[in-house]
């Protein structure tokens, strides 16, 4: 199935097992995770890792951006929440001004009503903005960015400049339709690289350049359709040519054209079939478990993560340590539990989302900024020693929130993650949907919402355009860089698999002309979808195995290379 189904810990000893209170199946909880859990003041938990994971997903935006009113100004704005959220949302630049402050919410608690009664209550009324993001200039459907310059279409990504339709990079540059990615530049169409320079439709790479359809490979230049290669140049399906020879293999291939294109996609699958990627992926010091793991060293059953340490059960974490169970956003955290979308500089919080900015000592909390000592507060800015939003003194704070920590204790309603019906999005718009699917029975039996407007959306809103009167006319992606120019101001062009609409700005139609490469004939969020695909190749199943593939002990002479 998912990922999250790898193994737990195999460097920490089990001493407990536990059966998930939502599947049934069996889990382990090591004495190091016992350990972490009660520095956190936390119970041990109660449902699985992989419905924990599920849980902090489903808070998680898929990437897709909304038409809908702000609840404000009554303003026709793009948002990361669809029309019938439950909280109101408020346009981005309403929501941080002056003129909203969310103390105006506050109440008192009530030791006679349940906790998640009172939470939600404070929940639905409090106002969220359309999309967070920080310290960005000349940016268009930027959600969780922090740090970004002529950017568009981008999810969960920091210090990048001229990106677009990306999710997760850092520290990048001129990268397009790509997914976590670090410190690259001018990269098309790749996932998990690192260090990369002008590479097309690349996986698991590092200190790439110049190179097209290349996977699990490390310091090439110039290769092609080549896998598991280190400090290759001038290379073709692993074998050594000339410079010649691999020009006018290139030229040959007319990536200009898409059918070309396709045809190349499929080869490389081909190739990639008989030389599959290794167990794990990432350059991984110390004792670690999960995969997609750079330079971490004890990290436990976690996944997309870069320079961590101490961390157990996290997803896409950038220099985290001592974090337990979540999902991570911008970088610097520490003593983090049960979480999801953390921002830069979060430490000791539990329970929370969407929390981001100089961020600490918060328990139950949602999109709060720049703020500490909070308990069970929503949308609070520059705030500190606040209970349901309702502002204390310091020592009223501390005496009050003791209180009510001791109080659910006795009921034992302390320290479990908010429940499905916190999510802010239905589970079908969520990231959870991207990476752990279900279909609409089974979520709503979990307990999550589903959004049935949001089924078939993209082509009722094209007939709609198509019939306004606007003399446009649908019609498929053409085949070549050069068609869609000349048709782009007379069409609206249509996805092949999801009947969305697909945009193309003047800068993107730059790009494909740079890389002398065809425009892709589906939407934004389906490229995502493939790219997430992609992820699930066939992998060496054993440790042993996995060492003849590591990065370490690749050769120049491919016959060290096991074919499985």
């Amino acid at each position: 199935m998912s990922r999250f189904k790898k193994l737990l810990s195999a460097f920490s000893k089990v001493r407990e097992q536990r059966k998930c209170q939502i599947t049934g199946k069996q889990f382990s909880v090591s004495d190091s995770e016992k350990d972490l859990y009660r520095k956190h003041g936390l119970p041990t938990p109660l449902i699985s890792p992989e419905e924990a994971i599920r849980r902090k997903l489903a808070f998680v935006s898929s990437g897709k951006f909304y038409r809908r009113t702000c609840d404000k100004s009554a303003e026709i704005i793009e948002s990361v929440y669809p029309q019938n959220t439950q909280f109101p949302v408020y346009k981005a630049s309403i929501w941080w001004s002056r003129e909203f402050d969310a103390t105006e919410y506050g109440r008192e608690f009530s030791f006679d009503k349940m906790f998640v009664e009172q939470m939600l209550e404070l929940w639905r009324v409090v106002p969220r903005p359309s999309f967070i993001s920080t310290n960005y200039d000349s940016c268009n459907y930027v959600h969780y960015v922090d740090g970004a310059t002529s950017c568009s279409h981008l999810l969960l990504c920091s210090d990048v400049i001229n990106c677009h339709y990306g999710h997760f990079l850092n520290k990048c540059r001129n990268c397009w339709d790509s997914y976590h990615l670090t410190s690259c530049d001018g990269c098309y169409e790749c996932i998990h690289c690192e260090s990369c320079l002008k590479l097309v439709y690349s996986e698991y790479c590092m200190n790439c350049v110049d190179s097209y359809f290349l996977s699990n490979c490390r310091n090439c230049r110039n290769c092609i359709f080549c896998s598991n290669i280190d400090g290759g140049e001038f290379m073709i399906r692993n074998k050594k040519v000339s410079k010649d020879e691999y020009y006018g293999f290139l030229s040959r291939l007319e990536l200009n054209n898409r059918s070309e294109f396709e045809t190349a996609i499929s080869n490389f699958n081909s190739h990639v079939s008989t030389h599959p990627l290794p167990y794990l992926v990432g350059d991984i010091v110390g004792k670690n478990t999960g995969n997609y793991l750079w330079n971490c060293k004890d990290c436990h059953s976690s996944y997309d993560c870069h320079n961590c340490s101490k961390v157990f059960h996290c997803e896409s974490m950038i220099d985290a340590t001592e974090c337990l169970d979540g999902v991570g956003y911008g970088r610097n955290s520490k003593m983090l539990a049960q979480f999801a979308l953390l921002g830069d500089r979060a430490e000791n919080i539990r329970n929370s989302v969407d929390c981001w900015n100089n961020v600490s000592n918060l328990d139950y909390c949602s999109h709060c900024e720049d703020s500490n000592n909070l308990f069970a507060c929503v949308g609070l800015r520059k705030k500190s020693f606040c209970i349901f939003n309702k502002q204390y003194s310091e020592n009223e704070y501390l005496t009050l929130r003791k209180r009510i920590i001791d109080h659910l204790k006795y009921h034992k309603h302390w320290g479990h993650f908010f429940t499905p019906g916190f999510c802010g999005l239905a589970y079908n718009v969520s990231a959870a949907q991207v990476f752990m699917p279900l279909s609409r029975a089974p979520a709503k039996l979990m307990g999550f919402r589903w959004d049935d407007e949001q089924e078939n959306v993209g082509a009722a809103d094209l007939l709609l355009e198509a019939n306004s009167g606007s003399g446009l006319v649908l019609q498929a992606v053409p085949e070549e860089i050069n068609q869609l120019e000349a048709l782009a101001d007379k069409s609206i062009f249509v996805c092949e698999i999801s009947a969305e609409a697909i945009e193309f700005s003047p800068q993107e139609i730059a790009l494909y002309k740079e890389f002398n490469i065809a425009p892709p004939r589906r939407a934004a969020f389906q490229r995502h979808l493939d790219r997430i695909s992609r992820m699930n190749r066939k992998r060496v199943e054993t440790i042993e195995e996995m060492n003849k593939f590591s990065f370490r002990s690749l050769s120049k002479k491919q016959d060290i290379i096991k074919r499985v």
